[in-house]
């Protein structure tokens, strides 16, 4: 089983000064965070975790969906990388919903560091990259109803 982690906290690090991103970013963090307190043994467990994994893999859908109409849109050159990136972490959390029905308290305990480093390593790095590409492009960060 897994270290116990400090709480999962947002730092400007992660931050690229463009709202609807940051936004988008610091739920991703949220949503891990919130699997903490719905593995422990008196919330109710499954029906809590799931919950919060539903509600993870929801959102990173519409995240990367979203991020992946920007790259079309801007031609980004590194689009098969980054996309190739976000099915490993869907496939991660598809796997942890698979996994939960063995042992809830194992699977989730052993995921959260996973996701927190995956998250935190795209966001500096991978993503990073794409909204440098994009700034220069001057294209689609100001808000993301210009994907609509």
């Amino acid at each position: 089983m897994s270290e116990q982690l400090e709480p999962i906290e947002w730092s400007e690090s992660y931050s690229f000064g463009l709202p609807d991103i940051d936004s988008e970013h610091k739920s991703l963090f949220a949503a891990i965070e919130r699997l903490r307190p719905a593995n422990t043994e008196d919330l109710g467990g499954d029906i809590e975790v799931n919950i919060a994994i539903d509600f993870l893999f929801n959102y990173i859908k519409e995240h990367f969906d979203a991020e992946e109409a920007l790259f079309i849109q801007t031609d980004y050159p590194l689009v098969e990388k980054h996309k190739r990136a976000h099915e490993y972490y869907k496939k991660a959390v598809a796997t942890l919903k698979e996994k939960v029905l063995v042992n809830r308290k194992e699977a989730v305990d052993d995921f959260i560091p996973i996701a927190v480093k995956w998250l935190s390593h795209h966001i500096l790095e991978e993503d990073r990259g794409y909204v440098s590409y994009c700034k220069e492009k001057g294209v689609g960060l100001k808000s993301r109803s210009a994907l609509d």
